[in-house]
């Protein structure tokens, strides 16, 4: 698949110290008919401004912004792209990938997801096989609550992904015009567990391969109670709903 488009979507909320970083790496991985589309929630931090700024910079035209109002959510910023691209009309062998704009997700990895989804619909970077890693400045709170959190999820809608929070993933355009859409709803954090559940009942071909999670760059985590209730919230929903439906 060395001739398809590769898309890669990143949401950003006030990441305006970490975007120069994260282009400068993904240029620097020299992936062909690369495109990266960044979705901005009105930072207040200047993130889109900077990211206006490489767009005039660049003579080409495989970088492009999408700003809009106020905060909405990367669950909402990233099934609006997807969509977008599924009604487009972009080669039916391009290649889509999902990935954090805080450098969590090193572009590094990309070359070996975009090499295996000639033979899956679905290639998820995963922090739990064949074990455990993570950054060291991740503290032991914080390792608990993100493994038991997804382990827990894992047992609720009976996934055998083992990473079923992963937020780097790689689709096969072919991929996500199977998917529900209108049972893909969340609109934080919670997305990542809705895709995961729907990809595995829409029987799509899905391999895990390991990666090593770091902290973010620079900045703070957005993650935050709410976004913990609405994943609770949609989680349980989804595992009420799948009992009614047989």
């Amino acid at each position: 698949m060395d001739s398809a488009s590769v898309y890669v979507i990143i949401p950003t909320y006030n990441e305006v110290l970490n975007v120069e970083e994260l282009l400068m790496r993904l240029r620097a991985e020299n992936i062909e008919n690369l495109k990266v589309l960044f979705i901005d929630d009105n930072s207040p931090d200047g993130t889109a401004q900077t990211i206006e700024k490489h767009i005039r910079n660049t003579s080409n035209n495989n970088l492009s912004l999408v700003t809009r109002s106020h905060k909405q959510g990367l669950g909402t910023a990233y099934k609006e792209t997807f969509l977008k691209l599924i009604e487009s009309d972009i080669d039916s062998l391009s290649i889509i990938i999902q990935m954090d704009a805080d450098l969590s997700h090193n572009p590094s990895y990309l070359k070996s997801m975009i090499e295996l989804i000639s033979k899956y619909d679905v290639v998820v970077g995963s922090r739990y096989i064949p074990f455990v890693i993570y950054d060291n400045n991740w503290s032991i709170h914080r390792k608990i609550l993100s493994f038991v959190g997804n382990k827990i999820i894992r047992l609720i809608l009976n996934i055998d992904v083992m990473d079923i929070t992963s937020g780097f993933k790689a689709f096969k355009l072919s991929a996500l015009k199977k998917l529900p859409w209108d049972n893909i709803n969340a609109k934080g954090f919670a997305f990542q567990s809705e895709m995961a559940y729907q990809c595995q009942k829409s029987q799509l071909n899905i391999i895990e391969i390991p990666i090593e999670f770091n902290s973010r760059y620079n900045g703070y985590s957005k993650m935050s109670k709410l976004i913990i209730l609405e994943t609770i919230y949609r989680v349980l929903r989804i595992r009420i709903k799948s009992s009614f439906v047989k």
